[in-house]
């Protein structure tokens, strides 16, 4: 099974390794220098500019916690609400950064320009997961990025004229999978110590 796993990973790996690099150098060489320095302030602004957009879900976690010692149900609602902003946020970051390469498409070769979206998408999230070194919860989120942004960037080269009006569904079920995973693993945590 974990050799089955690694095989199905193995594009996401690639990508988060190289992908970036080989398309910004290769924008670089043609001649498109605003996708891949756009992409490099991003990945300094980014953590900061996503830093503030999280600042009303640290609310929701202070309230789920607060509520989670009286009322449990009632707090790990709160806290589902909480884990689904922050995937809701992603996949804004991860649609803008598709949408934003994607206007700046000049023609030719598609693939530095998908190669590019992948790495802003997934580029700041996955640093600032690397910073909360064993959260589960950080990994499962960054993963479900990881993987729907290889759909998008999959879609955009089988047939571009769909990546941004009718393959929402395709690009949210990872999101949508992983919002229901990580709410599963603590619900089931809770339950495993008898906090219910």
């Amino acid at each position: 099974m974990e050799k089955l796993i690694g095989v199905l990973l193995f594009p996401i790996i690639a990508l988060n390794a190289i992908g970036g690099v080989v398309g910004g150098i290769w924008l670089l060489i043609d001649g498109h220098w605003q996708i891949p320095v756009s992409g490099l302030a991003l990945l300094f602004l980014g953590p900061i500019v996503l830093g503030i957009a999280m600042l009303p879900n640290m609310l929701l976690v202070g309230l789920s916690v607060t509520l989670m010692e009286r009322v449990f149900i009632l707090g790990f609602l709160v806290a589902m609400v909480s884990c689904a902003y922050i995937y809701v946020l992603m996949a804004a970051w991860e649609y803008g950064a598709f949408y934003y390469v994607a206007l700046h498409y000049e023609g030719g070769s598609e693939i530095p320009y998908v190669l590019s979206a992948y790495a802003i998408a997934t580029g700041v999230w996955q640093y600032m997961a690397s910073k909360e070194q064993g959260s589960g919860g950080s990994e499962i989120a960054t993963l479900a990025l990881c993987v729907s942004a290889f759909f998008m960037l999959v879609m955009w080269l089988v047939k571009p004229e769909i990546v941004f009006s009718t393959a929402i569904a395709i690009v949210a079920a990872p999101f949508v999978l992983g919002w229901v995973v990580q709410c599963s693993v603590a619900f089931g945590a809770r339950s495993a110590t008898g906090g219910l």
